[in-house]
């Protein structure tokens, strides 16, 4: 029986048939043998469990395909303005800038002015090891308000290209558009903070 079973397979193999021979495949009487062989080729057998289609109640990634990168803008350079930072004592607000000023990032600014409410103030929390290392203090410059919590005019916004704002409601937010109206800037980001308390109705419904 071994005998028969080995000159099978050779035979099989040498056809380029692939034979998969089984205990449970070969069954033996005395009065004959009964040999049931499969045949699939050269890639072999078919996978006997299929990959379930992933539930997204358990796993919701699976069916959210990777964002596309962003093309950088060929503006992301000159002089920025970053207002709405370093006015708060409990942090530095240093994030931001060292973001600004990465140089693995899409950036090319030549120059980061933080228009802050104290400028002495925020010179103390800005001018570190790390900023000095990085080469931030080269780019670092400071404007101060005319009012606290004001905005820059239009003679303070003048030569500057893009504009980081950190507005704490829509008010800011209308006047930022307004004086970005009369000037030469190309790019302007906003970050609302507080944005689930704030009012979105429109002024005339106030």
């Amino acid at each position: 029986m071994k005998i028969q079973n080995i000159a099978i397979s050779i035979a099989l193999l040498a056809t380029g048939t692939a034979a998969f021979l089984s205990p449970s495949t070969i069954s033996s009487t005395k009065q004959a043998t009964k040999l049931y062989i499969s045949s699939w080729g050269a890639k072999g057998p078919p996978s006997r469990w299929k990959d379930e289609d992933p539930d997204p109640e358990q796993k919701i990634q699976s069916y959210l395909k990777p964002p596309e990168p962003i093309a950088a803008r060929a503006t992301l350079s000159g002089t920025v303005l970053v207002s709405g930072w370093v006015n708060n004592k409990e942090r530095t607000d240093q994030t931001i800038f060292n973001f600004l000023n990465d140089e693995e990032s899409a950036f090319q600014f030549e120059k980061i002015v933080a228009f802050v409410n104290d400028a002495k103030f925020a010179k103390k929390r800005l001018i570190s090891r790390s900023s000095r290392y990085s080469g931030l203090l080269d780019k670092l410059d400071f404007v101060q308000a005319e009012e606290e919590g004001g905005l820059p005019n239009l003679a303070q916004l003048e030569g500057v290209s893009s504009w980081v704002v950190n507005a704490g409601d829509l008010a800011t937010i209308t006047s930022v558009a307004e004086l970005v109206k009369g000037s030469s800037i190309d790019n302007v980001s906003i970050l609302l903070t507080d944005a689930q308390s704030t009012d979105v109705r429109r002024p005339s419904q106030l």
